[in-house]
């Protein structure tokens, strides 16, 4: 049997689409021809490498990468054909059906819709599925991570005479959704460093918060963790907290700030559970988020149903699976990076630094790996020359992986069933004065191809500093 993580994950993925694709003929017998077509297809790609005498034994790189094409595509047919009879509002032969389906579209028991962007019954469906895996009470499915923070704020009820901290290092969209509030409502925002406790406290003291939004870890070169929320003194008042763990995804561990109060966790799904889709997700509290789906429902952020379509119920049930895989594969990559440390300025992990050796304690993982080259004589680290150094590490380590037979992906965002890569520079995608430094988002590849990317990455690194290119 094949004990590579990622093949294993693909099995259950392949498993898991099957019973699902089942389970929709059942329910939809007017469009079961196509879906049975479709199955069957799936069925049988599944047998030839995991049926009763294979078990995904001899299953190599072409057949890993055909049978993630297979996958992904079955996944994308399934959803074009659920959305060949999607509808904005479910015709009805009575209002006492009408209003019956309704309550049933609430339960979760209804795959109709009254109106898509205010109730469906296929959307609470697929929030109960994600409130059972991340053991939460309640989700809430949102048009993208940046509606469920503009949802999630909205929710509070701010005032002009509110205070709301924000995390000094925080996403800079968040800060330009809080800079509109400011803008619409005068509240007052304060950037704080939520780790200087005495400070922190500090700030509690003077200004009483009415929120507090925070991140798991932040997205930057030198990322940060959130402190233990149980050590903090907050006085006699427990502000709320929006909690965005988009960078660390979903792992197996519940997400826990050890924090009394009401939190609202959110995450984007564009990163870990479906690459097809924009999609925003709320989670916690059944109080908490039924005030949020207030909010969605009269400014129009409910994720509608040719969207969600796209998210399967197999990518929800292996989500810790596939952060493990991640994790994982991140664990080779450094293993392979510290070869070449003495080259570098930057090499961390969201939870590590490896040049100085510390870890934060925090338990945070992701798949993110934030590294950059120690800048040549009379440079700096801003310098156009540092610039074109890193430029040249990813052209050269895309040389010699498909020189191997290996590829990765070039572009923006995180959280990639494909290794991928880009170089962060002061440009307009960017702060002016920012450093410069490469970021990876490592995929979710069999290990083999994990640790022949990673010494490709490392030939490249070495080639480029020692000036041979």
């Amino acid at each position: 049997m094949n004990t590579d993580i990622s093949i294993n994950y693909l099995s259950r993925l392949y498993r898991l689409i099957i019973e699902e694709l089942r389970e929709t003929c059942l329910r939809h017998a007017e469009i079961s021809h196509s879906l049975l077509e479709l199955v069957e297809h799936v069925v049988r790609i599944h047998d030839q490498y995991w049926g009763r005498h294979q078990h995904g034994a001899d299953i190599g790189a072409a057949e890993e990468a055909m049978l993630w094409t297979e996958y992904e595509t079955a996944a994308v047919n399934f959803a074009n054909i659920l959305n060949a009879r999607a509808t904005i509002a479910t015709c009805y032969s009575s209002m006492d059906e009408y209003w019956r389906d309704a309550q049933a579209q609430a339960n979760g028991k209804s795959s109709n819709t009254i109106w898509d962007i205010y109730e469906h019954g296929s959307r609470r469906r697929l929030e109960g599925s994600f409130a059972a895996v991340l053991n939460v009470e309640a989700a809430l499915l949102l048009n993208s991570g940046m509606s469920a923070i503009s949802v999630a704020i909205n929710a509070v009820g701010l005032k002009p005479t509110d205070a709301v901290f924000v995390g000094k290092s925080s996403y800079f969209e968040t800060n330009e959704v809080l800079e509109h509030f400011v803008d619409v409502i005068g509240c007052r925002i304060h950037s704080i460093d939520f780790l200087d406790i005495p400070a922190f406290e500090s700030a509690l003291r003077e200004f009483s918060p009415k929120l507090l939004v925070v991140e798991t870890a932040t997205n930057c070169p030198t990322p940060e963790s959130l402190p233990n929320f149980s050590q903090v003194d907050f006085g006699k008042k427990w502000p709320m907290i929006i909690c965005d763990q988009t960078i660390v995804g979903f792992p197996d561990a519940d997400v826990s700030l050890n924090y009394p109060g009401d939190v609202v966790y959110l995450a984007s799904l564009s990163k870990f559970v479906t690459n097809s889709i924009s999609a925003g997700l709320i989670f916690g509290r059944a109080s908490s988020v039924d005030r949020c789906r207030k909010i969605a429902r009269f400014s129009g952020q409910n994720l509608q149903e040719h969207a969600f379509n796209f998210i399967r119920h197999s990518d929800i049930t292996c989500v810790h699976y596939r952060m493990e895989l991640h994790q994982l594969n991140v664990q080779l990559f450094m293993d392979a990076l510290t070869q070449v440390k003495e080259e570098l300025s930057l090499l961390r992990t969201l939870e590590r630094d490896f040049l100085g050796d510390t870890a934060n304690g925090s338990g945070v993982h992701g798949c993110l790996i934030f590294f950059a080259l120690i800048p040549r004589q009379g440079q700096d680290y801003f310098s156009p020359e540092l610039v074109e150094s890193h430029r040249a590490v990813v052209c050269q380590w895309q040389m010699f992986s498909q020189r191997h037979g290996e590829t990765f992906d070039i572009r923006s965002g995180f959280g990639w069933r494909k290794t991928s890569i880009r170089c962060y520079e002061g440009s307009q995608l960017n702060q002016s004065n920012a450093p410069s430094y490469m970021r990876i988002s490592v995929g979710l590849e069999s290990r083999r191809a994990v640790m022949c990317l990673a010494a490709q990455l490392v030939d490249s690194i070495r080639e480029v500093t020692h000036g041979t290119i």
